[in-house]
């Protein structure tokens, strides 16, 4: 890994549905790996991985944690480009318009994606092909699953050049 290498994971669900936990210990395996890390959450964290607590939409109105989510990705975006992160990583758990701005806004600003895609099948539920296409086949430059399914089935879809890791 180059010694210079950012990386900073955009993560509004956070500790919703426990997903804190793999974000800091993916960020501790690509730190102990040797790249810079910071995690962009709604949760507050002492300890190895630097954690900025951009969202706020643990018991608030739903319309307020859509809110906050927009925003905090956008003001994450912001910060990796004025601090020199090269990759972003974003979780893919749903397909749409929202995440369409979203990652769009990241390419716009010269941000690398690499897209965390979970649950296709869940996925596989919305309506817009081209918003779903484009979010995960063409906004990422890499795109990561967990099992060798989920894979095929990206890879079944129009290709569109982008490697699939499965991890």
């Amino acid at each position: 890994m180059h010694p210079d290498l950012r990386v900073a994971l955009i993560d509004p669900v956070g500790c919703k549905a426990g997903m804190d936990h793999y974000d800091l210990l993916l960020l501790q395996g690509l730190q102990q790996a040797g790249a810079k890390v910071k995690l962009y959450s709604n949760f507050e964290h002492r300890g190895m991985v630097e954690v900025s607590r951009t969202f706020h939409n643990t018991g608030v109105a739903k319309w307020k944690a859509v809110l906050s989510n927009v925003l905090g990705t956008l003001q994450a975006n912001k910060d990796c480009k004025k601090g020199n992160n090269r990759w972003i990583i974003l979780h893919v758990y749903r397909a749409g318009l929202i995440a369409l701005v979203m990652y769009s806004n990241a390419r716009v600003m010269g941000l690398k994606i690499c897209a965390i895609v979970h649950d296709l099948e869940s996925l596989d539920t919305f309506s817009l092909g081209f918003v779903r296409h484009t979010v995960i086949h063409r906004l990422p430059h890499q795109r990561v699953v967990h099992n060798s399914f989920c894979r095929d089935q990206l890879l079944r879809g129009r290709s569109s050049g982008i490697p699939v890791q499965v991890i």
